[in-house]
């Protein structure tokens, strides 16, 4: 036998696999990759609708897997204590609501077991110096943050996300939990600040403990846009002019009886006009809405 022949052959052959396992991986990234002539397309299909997307296009939309998610316990009465402080308040419940309030009325605090959310209400606004001296998104968010770590602590895993300008002169600075790269929209706290300061903030918690189960495939981002824009053009028949101002792949909470799990989705910041913005939120996996929140 001929060693060095059958050498050289086999070295041919290796070469071979390793350019068709490279040639394999380059198309299964390029298959979950939105290509720019898509990206274009699909801009222009939404802008003879009157749809605007203002935002960045997603182009990753590689397989995903879910995330070990579970209702969080809030301590509601020790929150009501450092919210309200030496001030006189209610106590009410009334299933699913359980509302405090202090005696003149000027601050609020509610919980909902349904969406396990609390909310914050300051009617007549929480300020400091530094944003009364000169009010602007960057003070707003100081001011957020400096209130959030008095009260309730900011979360270690929490980041500020940029602060959202509404059409009323208000800002909105939201945090959000991040765990590798994904957003946890269930694990945020939302501060709305007026020129008077902070007036309200919702405060939204999960337990989460890392990836489950196998990779599935996402939808591409430009056919999630189809589906929303096709949600409310015929569901909700809106109609007019829509602005799609943001869109990210994050990760919803779902409970269906004793189960919960946390499943990828597409969240989609949506401005009607005036201060009419909402999220819609839509399964990666299947592309169907879930529903929207009034973000503003």
């Amino acid at each position: 036998m001929n060693t060095e022949r059958v050498k050289n052959v086999l070295i041919v052959l290796l070469s071979v696999i390793a350019i068709s396992l490279a040639s394999l991986i380059f198309v299964t990234e390029e298959g979950h990759t939105l290509s720019a002539a898509q990206e274009e397309a699909i801009i222009a299909i939404l802008e003879r609708d009157d749809v605007h997307f203002t935002g960045e296009m997603m182009r990753d939309f590689r397989p995903v897997r879910q995330m070990e998610m579970h209702r969080y316990d809030y301590d509601i009465e020790s929150l009501a204590g450092r919210f309200f402080g030496d001030e006189k308040f209610s106590d009410d419940e009334d299933y699913p609501e359980r509302i405090f309030m202090a005696e003149d009325g000027s601050k609020i605090m509610a919980y909902s077991s349904w969406t396990n959310v609390v909310t914050f209400i300051m009617g007549d606004g929480i300020s400091n110096a530094a944003f009364n001296a000169a009010p602007s998104a960057a003070t707003a968010g100081l001011l957020a943050m400096e209130y959030i770590e008095g009260l309730m602590g900011m979360p270690s895993d929490m980041q500020a996300f940029p602060t959202v300008v509404g059409e009323r002169g208000n800002w909105v600075v939201n945090f959000f939990t991040t765990y590798r790269g994904h957003v946890l929209h269930n694990d945020h706290i939302r501060v709305n600040v007026t020129e008077n300061g902070i007036t309200n903030i919702m405060y939204s918690r999960v337990y989460f403990n890392g990836f489950v189960g196998e990779n599935r495939n996402i939808f591409p981002p430009n056919e999630a846009l189809m589906a929303l824009v096709n949600h409310m053009r015929r569901a909700e028949q809106v109609t007019g002019r829509i602005f799609i101002d943001d869109m990210r792949l994050s990760y919803l909470l779902m409970e269906e009886g004793e189960q919960s799990v946390g499943i990828p989705v597409y969240v989609f910041s949506v401005h009607l006009g005036g201060d009419l913005r909402w999220d819609y939120i839509f399964n990666a996996y299947t592309n169907e809405f879930i529903r929207d929140e009034r973000s503003l």
